[in-house]
């Protein structure tokens, strides 16, 4: 039940405070209630909204921690400070309106145990038969996924740093944020785990990912007589780079995934086609396939003459994805016109499945036009594409840097054109007003890659072009 307390104003000092205690209990099915508890309390102070400050605790629990891992703590705190109404500005720079420095720190937490994995459960195992004739047949019992006492949440300190401006009136406004996330205690399965014990191993606190990024959103809006118009832009570049997890041994730097992006593709680098018998008998054995003329080749990176795990690298690099948009418009007499614009740097996305590969399924599926630039005896020199089979094919479709395009695009999300009639004539109609449009979306795209939707590729169907156009009463 929250409760709000206005501590106290005093003069140009403003303190405020909440209090928030909560306890629910959600049932699933069978299971045993999953119950939280918070209490959480705010604490607000503004000196003549230049100085600011706030404080937010809460300390949680959930049941299905063991009792003496089964609460945490987390503090964040943050400052701000609205320098355009210092004297020293306000007094002399007139068309700065907003400039305000804004920081904070916490901490937050992620309960996601699962059931109750701090006690240890068995089942019904494997059985034998007793006894003469049939026997009778006995159960054993089997130790399941080993119990985890020290389980308890996963947590992320939060660093932001922004600044926001307005000026000319608000005409232009910037804003501008900087952020460092570093999430600990993840839930992970040791990788280095020996299996001698013949039993699966439970998660533990033991991973760490950190998150940081930049946004940036920037907007005018003006007018010149009666012609109004509007301008504004985002762009954000962020990353998520896995600092640490217990993963299994890998012999070589490239293989490892510590350090790497968390969406880091691992695969063979592609170093062509192989052209004929010559060519595949003085390259590097491939493990478990015997390649023919026109499969993919790959690189030999450990140098022993033969292709398999030990030759799979990260793929993509570990720059920050960066993310960008315009919007803009005017009206004008009864005309007005808007427009977004978005698009993405950076990015690469894996192509694979039936929608690349030719004659999936059995041999059932279809092919597609950039099968036409496949590998033939005649077409050596110029191929883009492997040498078509039926089904899989363990080489040519394995993960490899082949199938790994950019994701680069911009498009024109959305536009529309609109023309209101005035009112006047909208009046001897005994009309509010009648206002007649047209708009589009994804109306065009410019990608490297063709026959695919780069925004969506792997995540959900194409993008559809749609065109509108009709008229808006209002009686």
């Amino acid at each position: 039940m929250p409760t709000s307390i206005n501590i106290r104003t005093f003069g140009d000092h403003h303190v405020k405070g909440l209090v928030n205690a909560n306890i629910q209990s959600i049932y699933l099915g069978n299971n045993l209630p999953l119950s939280y508890q918070t209490l959480a309390t705010t604490l607000d102070y503004d000196y003549k909204g230049k100085y600011l400050a706030e404080v937010v605790m809460s300390y949680s629990g959930l049941n299905r921690y063991a009792d003496n891992k089964r609460f945490g703590f987390f503090p964040v705190a943050g400052l701000g400070w609205n320098m355009a109404k210092e004297s020293f500005i306000a007094d002399h720079v007139k068309w700065l309106n907003t400039l305000k420095l804004r920081t904070s720190y916490g901490r937050t937490g992620n309960a996601d145990p699962g059931y109750f994995v701090y006690n240890q459960y068995f089942a019904d195992g494997a059985g034998y038969y007793f006894g003469g004739g049939s026997g009778t047949f006995v159960y054993s019992v089997s130790e399941l996924t080993l119990a985890n006492a020290n389980l308890t949440w996963e947590k992320a300190d939060k660093f932001n740093l922004g600044l926001d401006l307005g000026l000319f009136n608000d005409k232009l406004t910037l804003t501008t944020e900087y952020y460092h996330n570093k999430y600990f205690d993840l839930l992970q399965v040791r990788g280095k785990n020996t299996s001698i014990i013949g039993n699966a191993y439970p998660s533990e606190n033991i991973g760490t990912t950190n998150y940081s990024g930049l946004d940036f959103t920037a907007s005018y809006r003006n007018h010149l007589n009666n012609f109004n118009y509007f301008v504004s832009g985002n762009f954000t570049a962020n990353n998520k780079i896995i600092k640490y997890q217990d993963e299994v041994f890998r012999q070589y730097d490239w293989m490892k995934r510590t350090g790497q992006r968390s969406d880091q593709t691992f695969g063979y680098e592609a170093d062509g086609f192989y052209q004929n018998a010559a060519d595949i008998a003085s390259s590097p054995k491939t493990e478990g396939y015997n390649p023919v003329p026109g499969d993919l080749k790959y690189k030999d990176l450990n140098g022993d003459g033969i292709i398999n795990l030990f030759d799979q690298k990260a793929l993509k690099n570990n720059k920050a994805i960066v993310y960008y948009g315009l919007s803009f418009g005017f009206d004008f007499k009864g005309f007005d016109f808007s427009a977004l614009l978005q698009g993405a740097a950076n990015r690469m996305i894996y192509l694979s499945g039936a929608t690349q590969w030719e004659f999936q399924n059995d041999g059932k599926g279809q092919a597609f036009e950039h099968h036409l630039e496949r590998w033939t005896p005649e077409t050596a020199a110029t191929a883009t594409y492997p040498r078509l089979g039926i089904g899989t094919n363990p080489n040519n479709q394995a993960s490899s840097s082949f199938w790994l395009r950019s994701g680069n695009y911009m498009r024109l999300k959305n536009m529309e054109v609109g023309y209101t009639i005035p009112q006047r004539l909208a009046a001897r109609l005994k009309l509010a007003s009648i206002r007649v449009f047209a708009n589009g979306m994804n109306l065009f795209t410019i990608s490297d890659n063709k026959g695919i939707d780069p925004e969506v590729y792997g995540t959900g169907y194409p993008a559809l072009r749609v065109v509108n156009a009709g008229i808006n009463i209002k009686l």
